[in-house]
């Protein structure tokens, strides 16, 4: 409003975000009531310009940033890559969609890849939810199925092979300790365990599913609860445990690596034609996409049509660093006022992360910080009355 009053700018090149739609509606009635209240209390011209200026307010960008993202790609449809009429597929649609994508990956890898397929369900079984959550986690990152890196847990498979040899050995002579019905599978476990290892040793590329089973195993039998049993037994399955990361470790950068990075790969590809056929993107589409074209316009220098000249952010506690960066290349155009509260990040599961405003509270430096104190959402008695009961 002091922006627009003072002449600076049109109402139409402020752009306002927030990070729902019932806060960016709020925030609209709140600045057109602004505009009403300085229409009453002036005369004359300024009175009508004031009233101009609240109409003018229905047709300003006061938006979620999807909203925002989603204009900005409207506007630059040809650069963009996009169908100007494209549909917004809200988070239910964009889950349902991709669930389908899923299972039409899961055909289709089972048809050209089924190697690659196979790893995953020897590994964890159905990996379906767990690749979809991953792939999610990848697009809002902007990362690519090819880009992932497998992360070395510094596992060292000589010294846990020893350390699985010693803990066998120690649980085999609790054996005679035991109840004759029990021995059997005592020296059943202690056999495959021994089998495991010397499988291990020998380099086998199935040894990592060996020494979970034999994890499994050994977890599974019942014995005495007294501390000569359990505590062999324990440290058994600790060594076997340490055993089979250290072997994923080394085994999985050149056998589940490039299989994870087709299975991703064949899942986002479906993903992303179940869209094309829709004319749909979903809401990390916008952000990048976004992204992608302010980044080429940066590059360039140029200055995009109908760009915000101004930004007043709310909220930022819950943005996410892809979201940032969007700010990031409109505020060398577009001067930035943020408001947020890092104690009120509550959004990580939507990838929002605290450490952005930290970042940007950093970057601006402490001049540039203006604390508000007032809280219109408690009385001082209620604050005092939890400060006293926090107290206790």
């Amino acid at each position: 409003v002091h922006l627009v009053c003072a002449g600076d700018v049109s109402m139409r090149r402020l752009a306002a975000l927030t990070f729902t739609e019932k806060a960016a509606a709020q925030m609209r009635d709140r600045i057109a009531e602004l505009f009403r209240g300085l229409a009453a209390d002036a005369e004359g011209e300024a009175a009508y310009a004031f009233q101009a200026l609240r109409g003018e307010v229905e047709f300003a960008p006061i938006s979620t940033i999807h909203a925002f993202c989603a204009l900005l790609l409207r506007q630059h449809a040809v650069e963009a890559g996009v169908d100007p009429a494209f549909e917004v597929l809200d988070a239910v649609e964009a889950d349902l969609l991709l669930d389908d994508a899923a299972a039409l990956a899961e055909n289709r890898l089972a048809a050209e890849d089924p190697e690659g397929i196979e790893v995953f369900h020897a590994l964890a079984g159905d990996t379906r939810d767990e690749i979809v959550k991953l792939l999610r986690r990848l697009r809002g990152a902007g990362v690519s199925p090819d880009e992932v890196t497998w992360h070395d847990g510094g596992g060292d498979v000589a010294a846990a092979l020893a350390a699985a040899e010693d803990a066998l050995a120690d649980w085999s002579q609790v054996g005679d300790a035991l109840e004759e019905e029990r021995r059997p599978a005592h020296v059943d476990a202690c056999a495959f365990t021994g089998q495991v290892i010397a499988a291990a040793r020998a380099g086998e590329e199935a040894s990592p599913f060996l020494a979970a089973q034999a994890e499994a195993a050994v977890a599974a039998l019942t014995g005495p609860r007294v501390r000569a049993y359990t505590s062999p037994r324990k440290a058994l399955q600790t060594a076997l445990g340490e055993l089979r990361a250290a072997q994923h470790d080394a085994w999985a950068p050149r056998a589940v690596l490039p299989a994870l990075r087709r299975v991703l790969a064949t899942y986002d590809v479906v993903y992303r034609d179940l869209k094309h056929q829709r004319a749909a993107l979903d809401f990390t589409d916008l952000e990048l996409r976004a992204r992608d074209v302010l980044r080429r316009a940066d590059a360039t220098g140029r200055l995009l049509d109908l760009a915000p000249r101004g930004l007043l952010v709310d909220e930022f506690q819950d943005t996410n660093p892809l979201q940032a960066e969007i700010l990031g290349l409109l505020r060398p155009r577009a001067p930035q006022f943020s408001v947020g509260d890092p104690k009120q990040s509550i959004y990580r599961f939507r990838r929002a992360d605290v450490g952005v405003i930290l970042d940007e509270r950093s970057r601006v430096g402490a001049d540039a910080v203006h604390p508000m104190n007032t809280s219109y959402r408690a009385c001082r008695e209620l604050v005092a009355g939890i400060n006293a009961v926090n107290a206790r």
